[in-house]
């Protein structure tokens, strides 16, 4: 009797419905897992940007050590003059050199106890580095990268699969509302629940509809700021590049200088390295990471690249073999 009664048209509408809502719940633990993968390569920047700058900090305060443990060696063996004021300026920059090593390290310890929480790990460092990226093809992959396409990003999203299931399970629904009458063990099937029903199951389609529209101009947003973001950071990066070249002259002039015993030690020689050369070493460096992090969201909206290759494994064995 269970089978005839499937037979009828509400219960086939019933199954219908129950399998395009089973889609839409596994397309939404896709979009999970997706943000899921975005949020950690967020992370994983953000504590590659760091590690950088704490190698880069250091290199400069190794520096203003050698400038100093040089420029008092002359003052030592052979009488160089320089003023006391001087030298409190060359050890003021190795102190703020150092206090933003430290406050770099530490934010570092903020960024993986985030990561941790997101990996279910526990706080310990101890062991724990990530693999570090090489710089040496940065320019050309600067060079290549392109703009997502709109269309492709809508083609490919989830989000938008996860609404065409529901759409098509709020059809289901409303036909199974209208054809409800013809099951045999109806209760006075044109009751006074018939028709609110079906008012009910239309006004959830209409729902649907609407943020259906909003999640395609969400979509386009996201898609337009990461592109934003992107050129931003290339052109920040070029900026970067030229004022780090801008720098190859004063370094050298710098270094004559602290050599040169005779001449009398530059301080402003030695304060625009610092200021400038760690300035656009800073640029370079954020700039590229900025970059990384706008293709990342490219391939999250477009659901591209080995991070998302695993996705369909983990929701097939979450739900089983069987798709819809």
């Amino acid at each position: 009797s269970s089978f005839v009664g499937f037979m009828f048209p509400s219960r086939w509408y019933s199954w219908k419905e129950k399998s395009s809502l089973s889609q839409a719940e596994k397309e939404s633990f896709r979009t999970f897992l997706a943000n899921r993968i975005n949020e950690i390569e967020t992370i994983y920047y953000n504590i590659h940007l760091f590690t950088l700058q704490v190698k880069m900090i250091n290199f400069y305060k190794n520096q203003i050590i050698n400038i100093i443990s040089t420029i008092e060696g002359q003052i030592e063996k052979k009488g160089r003059k320089i003023t006391d004021e001087e030298i409190g300026l060359l050890y003021t920059i190795k102190a703020q050199l150092s206090y933003r090593s430290r406050y770099i390290q530490s934010e570092l310890q903020k960024v993986y106890s985030n990561l941790f929480f997101l990996l279910g790990l526990n706080g310990n460092l101890k062991g724990f580095c990530i693999e570090m990226i090489s710089l040496k093809k940065i320019d050309e992959e600067v060079k290549e990268a392109k703009d997502p396409d709109f269309n492709e990003v809508y083609r490919k999203s989830r989000e938008i699969k996860n609404l065409d299931a529901l759409k098509q399970a709020s059809k289901f629904s409303l036909k199974q509302e209208i054809y409800s009458y013809f099951q045999p063990q109806m209760q006075n099937p044109i009751g006074w629940g018939y028709f609110p029903s079906i008012k009910i199951s239309r006004s959830r389609i209409k729902q649907i509809e609407v943020y259906y529209q909003k999640t395609l101009a969400d979509l386009k947003r996201s898609t337009e700021i990461v592109i934003i973001k992107k050129n931003q950071a290339v052109e920040q990066y070029k900026i970067g590049l030229r004022q780090k070249t801008a720098m190859d002259g004063p370094t050298r002039a710098l270094e004559r200088n602290i050599l040169n015993i005779k001449e009398q030690f530059d301080i402003e020689k030695a304060i625009r390295f610092f200021d400038f050369g760690l300035e656009g070493d800073s640029i370079i460096t954020a700039n590229i990471h900025l970059f990384w992090q706008a293709k990342s969201h490219m391939n999250r909206l477009l659901w591209q690249g080995k991070n998302y290759d695993g996705i369909e494994e983990v929701v097939v064995k979450y739900y089983g073999k069987n798709k819809i």
